[in-house]
């Protein structure tokens, strides 16, 4: 007993500030370990790959203590509740996933799984504690709150997703003519196709890393023995841009009618940069118009205050000295 009267004294000290902030930071830590297993798959291929893998040196790996698969095992358990168990739907939010750079086996898994946390814990928590701190609060209020908490936790990480997969298709739109000329250059070197692509890899890495990570990814096909051709189509429909796609249908051509890889890309190269100046224009000729919306919204208005004001200010007074 004086166990629980300790325990609700410490309760009764806390004001409604604390307990606020400690569900707050509950809600934060369930999301933080919600996401945290769909964004450490990005690239996990790429650094294993980097470190070479696991070596012996030595030891049984056998004796090593398998966490990893008995975890996932366990997780695998409860996909049935949240993963979808169609196969097209699955395959389109894989899909969605690969192109947003996420590209784990256990990333549709995860992507659900963050959407349950964010879309039912998450607010069925701060439902249950929220009315315990504020009592006054209406039913219309709390349900109309609870109702956006759980819309925007289960449509923030598939917008998360959408602006993930759309900052890289940017990304290789910009840098493509770029790999294109650096990949005409190892061609003209005397390098072959997979050579020159594995080299234009390590060569963009700081400048255009999206376009080096897929083009590592070429490479390890490569050598794991898929086709070229299958192997640039994979590419092209990873990054759903359609000015690579396009590439990959010039380059299916020139082998299959036999001519020449280099001047294929020469041509296509120049056409990518004409290309890409041209947006550059576009843009810069909508700059004009987004200024001249962004002068009237924020100067027209202050001015016509300043205007009109000391009209404003003398009728006010002239209808105060009638009625007097």
């Amino acid at each position: 007993m004086d166990i629980l009267q300790n325990i609700e004294a410490a309760f009764a000290s806390l004001d409604q500030t604390q307990i606020m902030m400690g569900v707050v930071f509950v809600a934060i830590v369930l999301i933080v370990m919600g996401v945290s297993g769909l964004f450490a798959g990005r690239d996990s291929v790429a650094r294993r790959l980097a470190q070479g893998g696991p070596r012996s040196s030595g030891m049984d790996m056998s004796a090593l203590p398998n966490t990893g698969a008995d975890r996932q095992r366990r997780f695998q358990q409860l996909d049935k509740y949240w993963t979808p168990q169609d196969e097209k739907e699955f395959s389109r939010a894989r899909e969605k996933l690969v192109r947003a750079g996420y590209r784990r086996p256990s990333a549709v898994r995860n992507y659900y799984a963050v959407r349950v946390v964010m879309g039912l814990i998450v607010p069925i928590t701060l439902g249950l504690v929220f009315p315990l701190l504020s009592r006054n609060i209406e039913t219309s209020t709390f349900l109309l709150l609870m109702s956006l908490l759980i819309v925007f936790g289960f449509y923030a990480p598939a917008l998360w997703v959408e602006r993930e997969a759309q900052y890289r298709e940017e990304a290789v739109r910009d840098g493509f003519p770029d790999t294109l000329d650096m990949l005409l250059v190892c061609v003209e070197a005397g390098l072959g196709l997979d050579a020159a692509l594995d080299r234009v890899s390590q060569e963009i890495r700081l400048s255009h890393p999206v376009i080096a990570e897929e083009l590592d990814l070429c490479g390890w096909e490569l050598r794991a023995g898929k086709a070229r051709l299958d192997v640039l189509r994979d590419f092209a429909r990873r990054v759903n841009v359609l000015d690579v796609k396009a590439f990959v249908a010039v380059l299916s051509q020139s082998d299959r009618y036999g001519t020449s890889v280099a001047e294929a890309i020469r041509v296509y190269s120049s056409e990518m940069r004409n290309k890409r100046l041209m947006r550059a224009e576009e843009k810069a000729n909508k700059l004009p118009v987004k200024l001249a919306l962004a002068a009237i919204m924020f100067t027209l208005p202050p001015v016509l205050i300043v205007m009109v004001s000391p009209a404003v200010v003398a009728i006010l007074h002239a209808l105060k000295g009638l009625a007097e």
